[in-house]
């Protein structure tokens, strides 16, 4: 597969030991500067390389210029002395009036169906501001969550040795609020005037890249609570914020080392990806502050079997001391849980999750050519991908917040299925479920992020 089909890579070989190149022709780029693919270049002009050392780096370069995802198509090609790089820019703004639900998933909204508990506004991203590759996301939401968040990302300016930076701003407001977990079930409280929770975020980046697969990123943080009065009443929950009350802050500064072999970085056939940190934080109320000590691992392995791919992922967070309600949800949030739970959720300091899967290309790396239905020129190129997966998921809370009927958060979760994925642009997805989980009952879902 991954010498195949996955490569799309012609290189005239001889019967020499050695190759090389002397000239580097670029074309196609009509917005990326030719830098930023120049940048990706690691075999060095003039320099005699071992044939099968050439044929890997260039690989190792298409993977590259892949993961850049400002790319519909990539093309690597030695022929003679010039080593040619064919690419086709993707559409770098790509914005749509957006509509989502606000429960954490498809089966939680499902179980209500009303569409007063969905958002709707603007989601735009701009994936290579002036040719450049900087990256910059914009979120203008309103209905169940108000929001307002700016991201904005440089790239590495260099092969090695190189520099980024980074940083979000967001603000997000709710009438509602998941103020306690019963019967492992998120309960609501919606207050009769005013905001239920207001919440301001603020963070810098600065990462650095001493190696072509690995770096290191700083990050420093603020985040600002307030909620209205009856979310920490004793009736309602007086560990919602620390110390019961109704404003909180956190600042925090986050180490984290990234190792990313992956190949296909959003839906990765081969290759993994290490994610650990560490994160001294301190939670502050008006009565006083508390600190803690947050580490957190996260690894994925993608191993190719013939045309199928096995995945392979262990993903664990830990926090020291005790932790208000805000920051002790550890299962059923975002990526991390148990396929086959999706309803429920588990609360504490941490937990340890282990996911795999055996994906099967149903429909691989199809191009789509709507031209009657998208005018833009750079839209008119869709690669599309269908894949079949088999799953097996197992998780445990570490140090649970034990309270009656909440006992998932004491045991071991297990959960299997079978699922569709269906992916365009290479990283737009959606999932399609069938699963096993509490009680062995089968249940299904639909999802839109990656489940590793």
């Amino acid at each position: 597969m991954a010498a195949g089909a996955l490569m799309l890579l012609s290189v005239s070989l001889t019967a020499q030991d050695s190759l090389y190149y002397q000239y580097l022709s670029i074309s196609g780029n009509r917005i990326t500067k030719a830098s930023v693919i120049r940048r990706e270049v690691t075999l060095l002009p003039g320099v005699h390389y071992d044939s099968s050392r050439f044929v890997r780096e260039l690989a190792d370069m298409r993977n590259r210029l892949i993961n850049l995802s400002i790319f519909n198509e990539v093309n690597l090609d030695a022929a003679r002395d010039t080593l040619f790089v064919r690419i086709r820019d993707r559409n770098p703004v790509f914005g749509y009036p957006r509509f989502a639900l606000a429960d954490r998933n498809f089966n939680q909204w499902w179980e209500t169906r009303d569409f007063s508990r969905s958002v709707y506004g603007l989601w735009m991203i701009w994936r290579n501001v002036g040719g450049w590759n900087h990256r910059m996301v914009l979120q203008l939401l309103h209905g169940y969550t108000e929001m307002i968040d700016l991201n904005y990302r440089t790239p590495f300016l260099r092969t090695y040795r190189a520099w980024s930076f980074g940083g979000r701003m967001q603000v997000t407001a709710n009438h509602e609020v998941w103020y306690r977990t019963e019967q492992n079930r998120l309960q609501f409280l919606k207050p009769e005037a005013g905001w239920g929770q207001t919440q301001w975020y603020a963070s810098a980046l600065a990462a650095y890249r001493p190696k072509l697969y690995t770096w290191v990123e700083l990050e420093p943080g603020w985040q600002h609570f307030r909620v209205a009065d009856t979310v920490v009443h004793p009736a309602a929950n007086a560990r919602y914020l620390k110390d019961g009350a109704s404003v909180q802050d956190a600042g925090w500064l986050t180490l984290r080392l990234i190792r990313d072999r992956r190949v296909r970085r959003d839906y990765p056939v081969d290759g993994s990806l290490l994610r650990a940190e560490i994160r001294p934080m301190r939670i502050m109320s008006p009565q006083g502050g508390q600190n803690h000590l947050w580490l957190s691992a996260r690894y994925a392995r993608y191993i190719p079997l013939s045309r199928a791919v096995l995945v392979l992922g262990a993903f664990g967070r830990y926090a020291t001391g005790t932790l208000p309600y805000t920051y002790a949800r550890a299962m059923g949030y975002g990526a991390d849980y148990v396929r086959g739970y999706e309803p429920y959720v588990a609360d504490g300091n941490g937990y340890v999750l282990f996911k795999t899967a055996l994906r099967y290309p149903l429909w691989f790396d199809h191009h789509l050519h709507p031209e009657k239905l998208l005018p833009n020129r750079l839209l008119r190129d869709i690669p599309a991908s269908v894949w079949l997966n088999v799953f097996a998921d197992a998780g445990r809370v570490l140090q649970p917040i034990i309270l009656p009927g909440n006992e998932l958060a004491q045991r071991w979760m297990t959960g299997m299925g079978l699922g569709l994925d269906v992916l365009a642009f290479y990283d737009r997805m959606v999932r399609f479920e069938i699963s096993l989980g509490l009680n062995n009952k089968p249940a299904g879902n639909i999802s839109f992020i990656n489940a590793f």
